[in-house]
């Protein structure tokens, strides 16, 4: 496989891995202790643990979103690949997979609807740190998490210290790909 074609490696409809559905496993479960220590991917469902950012959607973030920039990538595809830029340059004819611009929420709305409205293959996705500049409606929100229940799995996991987390918005259809 050539390194020097992205187009070669990824195209909508496969990946060079097999994929397989992640299983929703109730936060009750009985099992679900030995599915996270096993590093089993799962979907964690019936927790409140974020019930106090449900009814969040794009407007009400737009409206109170602070004055932070927010970290956007683009894509041609719904393929979103990590890649390390600094390491990248040293590769002669390396086409980034991906752009990134840092942009106010309000700007990322925006470049959302023009993607839907031009239906084309083109994607965005926004990652960003919640910090104390996110807003603070946001930020109350965010301190109602049901930290407990964390705190409680962070211990019976013995998992090491929650350094952070992060807001995560794609278009439906896009695959964030970290490594390969």
């Amino acid at each position: 496989m050539s390194k020097s074609s992205n187009a070669e490696f990824y195209n909508e409809d496969t990946f060079p891995f097999k994929c397989e559905g992640i299983q929703r496993v109730a936060a009750d479960d009985p099992d679900i202790i030995d599915m996270m220590k096993k590093k089993q991917p799962i979907v964690i469902t019936n927790t409140d643990l974020v019930k106090s950012a449900e009814f969040w959607n794009l407007d009400y973030l737009k409206e109170n979103s602070g004055n932070s920039t927010f970290h956007v990538y683009n894509s041609q595809n719904n393929v979103f690949k990590y890649y390390d830029s600094t390491r990248a340059d040293s590769y002669s004819g390396f086409k980034p997979p991906t752009t990134h611009e840092s942009i106010t929420f309000s700007q990322f709305v925006e470049l959302l609807k023009d993607c839907h409205k031009r239906k084309g293959k083109d994607r965005v996705y926004l990652q960003h740190r919640l910090t104390n500049a996110i807003g603070k409606a946001i930020k109350a929100d965010y301190l109602k998490f049901n930290w407990p229940w964390v705190l409680h799995k962070q211990e019976e996991l013995r998992w090491g210290k929650l350094t952070g987390n992060l807001l995560l918005i794609g278009m439906e259809g896009g695959f964030l790909l970290s490594q390969l």
